[in-house]
């Protein structure tokens, strides 16, 4: 999602910066345990023996905050303890938490962003195995995306044929870029040809073509977010941030928000759902028969603005692609403050599904495998940066590398960060 920050970042955090973003490692083990005695009735600093990184555990859930404290960011006797529990790189709200991310879970900033740069959103990440690249993209530009060799962590930037405006998501499909454009006279989806596989170069560009820009001669509002499915068909969200962003070209609403169906043999565009106020990010289970579609509703309107009354949710539906069917709509999660972006699902050894929130603050990981209401495990934590969306790295182990680890690359308003946990 897609939002200027100058005037409501501040506004909607309730902690101080306590991110280092000078080091490489984001927080060390030392900078969590200068706690003062009386914090342990919050939380537990795990010893260095048996985690790398710095993991605070969370003690009964934070259920009570002694003493009285104001409406907004919390202001109690206490509020240095629950800054000592923002420095954490993970904190676990339960066991099965540790378990998943291993005794070595780190994490590193492998780019940062300066100037105005930092003031945007860092969206649509894709990951190429084949050439090791991390692509994604600043959504307030137009005509070019970011190139990031995760191994050398060299930064270029790509340029698209034609300039593609706003880009927002985006996944790799059958060796091609699909990316969606939240600006522009005709907001669609695209199909990319890949960068170049030379890591050596230091400009390129890449030519795209549109997929679908429109239902029924309406335009369509904003493309968010978008998956394909096994049977190769695209699902993808359409919210109206690009109207409220006033980018350039983006006229009134012509539709009502909605959740999309696109069948890529025949080119027909059905619309799944119309109750989602805002749809957002979304992720389909392993076995496609559960879709989770975030609403994030809480930052709307225009000018744009954080409603913290307002719904930020996560819902999974059943989904049935051979009948085109969408039902069943369930609360799986509610993040703490601002609005859930990017998902994605994960699994735990013992096949436990999860599914991890981008949002204010870092990612939820949520433990969905009830089929009800998530349970809130624990969160990847970035302090006072925004995470908008993140990416798995897949089939890409180096030669000698532990195959045993999962890496997620975070894009965040002021880096881009690589979780590394067990797998």
């Amino acid at each position: 999602m897609e939002l200027r920050f100058q005037d409501i970042f501040t506004n909607i955090l309730g902690f101080q910066s306590v991110a280092q973003f000078g080091a490489k490692q984001v927080h060390t083990q030392d900078d969590v345990h200068d706690i003062n005695t009386d914090c342990s009735a919050f939380i537990e600093i795990l010893p260095s023996e048996l985690h790398g990184g710095s993991i605070a555990k969370v003690k009964n859930n934070l259920a009570v905050i002694p003493e009285d404290w104001t409406s907004g960011s919390v202001n109690s006797a206490y509020i240095a303890c629950i800054a000592q529990l923002k420095q954490a790189n993970f904190i676990a709200f339960h066991d099965d938490f540790l378990t998943w991310i291993g005794k070595d879970a780190k994490m590193e900033i492998v780019q940062t962003f300066e100037g105005v740069d930092a003031d945007h959103v860092h969206e649509a990440p894709i990951f190429l195995p084949d050439t090791r690249l991390f692509v994604f993209a600043d959504t307030a530009v137009v005509g070019w995306l970011w190139g990031l060799d995760v191994d050398n962590r060299k930064v270029r930037k790509i340029k698209t044929n034609p300039p593609l405006h706003n880009v927002n998501g985006g996944t790799l499909h059958q060796s091609r870029l699909y990316v969606t454009t939240n600006g522009g006279t005709a907001p669609a989806i695209f199909s990319c040809s890949l960068p170049q596989k030379s890591r050596s170069s230091e400009s390129e560009t890449i030519d795209c073509t549109p997929v679908v820009n429109n239902y029924r001669l309406a335009h369509l509002n904003s493309p968010n977010d978008l998956i394909f499915t096994s049977a190769g068909n695209i699902l993808f969200t359409d919210p109206t941030y690009g109207w409220a962003q006033s980018w350039p070209g983006v006229g009134l609403p012509e539709l009502p928000t909605a959740l999309y169906h696109f069948n890529m043999k025949t080119k027909a565009l059905i619309a799944l759902d119309h109750d989602i106020l805002q749809p957002n990010g979304l992720a389909l289970s392993k076995d496609e028969k559960t879709l989770y579609v975030a609403d994030s509703n809480s930052t709307s309107g225009k000018p744009i603005g954080v409603w913290e009354d307002s719904v930020r949710n996560v819902y999974a539906f059943d989904f049935d692609e051979g009948k085109m069917l969408l039902g069943n709509r369930r609360l799986v999660h509610v993040v703490e403050r601002g609005w859930p972006d990017g998902l994605r699902v994960a699994y735990m050894k013992n096949d436990r599904e999860l599914v991890l929130v981008a949002s204010i603050g870092g990612v939820d990981v949520v433990d969905v495998s009830r089929g009800g209401t998530g349970t809130l495990l624990g969160k990847f934590n970035v302090g006072d940066d925004i995470i908008f969306n993140l990416e798995p790295v897949t089939g890409s182990a180096k030669e000698g590398a532990n195959k045993s680890e999962a890496i997620y690359l975070l894009t965040g308003k002021k880096a881009v960060y690589q979780v590394t946990i067990s797998s």
